[in-house]
């Protein structure tokens, strides 16, 4: 293989949060999502191996009775990939946080 390739790929995801505060909680909290998730994710591939990198990015919003909305953010990220060493052997890698 001679030179290097690379693709990637990003998205915006919206899903409805089910978590009932209500039977934990009699303070009239509600959880509800405003803002959407973004993940990502790009590869790159060459001689030497390939690597990947994808993260994720998420809130949790909280409506309280007077209608105010506080975001709790939240994060992760990946890094993986192979180290080709030679035809038949390679190094496979992760590290995840």
């Amino acid at each position: 293989m001679s030179g290097s390739t690379g693709q990637g790929a990003a998205a915006l995801e919206y899903s409805r949060p089910d978590l009932n505060l209500q039977q934990l909680d009699t303070t009239g909290f509600s959880v509800v999502q405003i803002i959407p998730d973004v993940t990502a994710r790009i590869e790159r591939e060459g001689i030497f191996g390939a690597v990947q990198l994808s993260g994720a990015f998420t809130t949790v919003s909280i409506r309280d009775q007077d209608n105010n909305v506080s975001n709790f953010g939240g994060y992760g990220g990946s890094l993986s990939g192979d180290l080709r060493i030679n035809e038949k052997n390679k190094i496979l890698y992760q590290l995840t946080y």
